[in-house]
């Protein structure tokens, strides 16, 4: 089968590749490192990331999850992951307006100064930590193999 637009697919040592299978959805983990007669194909993304169609025959995997179970247990991680990604691009945009706030200037004080700058970046930092903290605490859950349903959604 093929599989289309798989994030970093290029560079990925392996895949969990959902497939239809007799019996109903499954999750497979594929090692990428040994494709059979498989191969990946580059997909140019405007966001010039290294995705992939991945495109599978022959191909040896390991059963992760079959049924409905399946299908919850890699939503909540994929969900995970982005709120991973998310609070990686919230911290960066913090750390990058921080410093604007110290480096741009009016009336010739920095406006980092200022009482309503101030406390719109304090907002901004109370909402970064709390989007560590929760996924933080669905990360820990799923790696325990507990419920994280709440902190996921």
């Amino acid at each position: 089968g093929t599989k289309v637009l798989v994030p970093a697919g290029l560079i990925a040592n392996a895949v969990i590749v959902p497939a239809r299978t007799e019996s109903g959805p499954a999750l497979f983990l594929v090692d990428l490192s040994d494709l059979g007669d498989a191969e990946r194909v580059e997909v140019r993304t405007t966001a010039a990331t290294p995705d992939a169609n991945l495109h599978f025959a022959n191909t040896a995997a390991t059963l992760l999850a079959t049924g409905d179970e399946a299908i919850a247990w890699a939503y909540d991680r994929a969900v995970a992951t982005q709120c991973a990604a998310a609070l990686g691009t919230a911290e960066s945009a913090l750390r990058i307006t921080a410093d604007y706030t110290k480096e741009r200037k009016q009336f010739d004080v920095p406006i980092a100064t200022f009482q309503a700058v101030g406390h719109r970046a304090a907002d901004s930092y109370i909402d970064v930590e709390s989007i560590r903290l929760t996924t933080m605490q669905a990360l820990w859950l799923l790696a325990a193999d507990r419920d994280a349903t709440i902190e996921v959604s």
